[in-house]
């Protein structure tokens, strides 16, 4: 990976070198697994449970989110949704659906980087 790319990865709140080393030092797998990362239907599941209010799916698209967020190394991604997942858990709906703005903003600069990047 060049250092443009890994500089630009890094702005949307990723941390590379880390998560490289999560995928045995192969910066290839890494890159194949991250270039998926945009065609992943959870945030939408997410944003459709929220709407219609379900709880219980909107926190098992969130949770999910999370658990590709922490693979991926995408950091500020993986900490919106374990707050999401959180205040899901606590039965604060509300309060966690108000995280949704700032998930899919985040979300938005983490695909625009790798759209970017690759």
């Amino acid at each position: 990976m060049e250092e443009m790319q890994r500089t630009r990865l890094e702005s949307a709140g990723m941390e590379i070198d880390r998560t490289v080393e999560r995928f045995s030092g192969n910066e290839g797998i890494y890159v194949k697994f991250l270039k998926k990362f945009p065609d992943d239907e959870n945030l939408a599941q997410l944003s459709q449970a929220v709407a219609a209010g379900d709880d219980e799916t909107a926190l098992r698209a969130a949770h999910t989110l999370k658990g590709l967020c922490a693979n991926l190394g995408m950091k500020t991604l993986y900490e919106l949704c374990s707050e999401m997942v959180r205040l899901y858990r606590e039965q604060q709906p509300d309060e966690a659906a108000a995280q949704l703005p700032a998930l899919r903003a985040a979300h938005e600069r983490v695909c625009g980087a790798i759209a970017e990047c690759f």
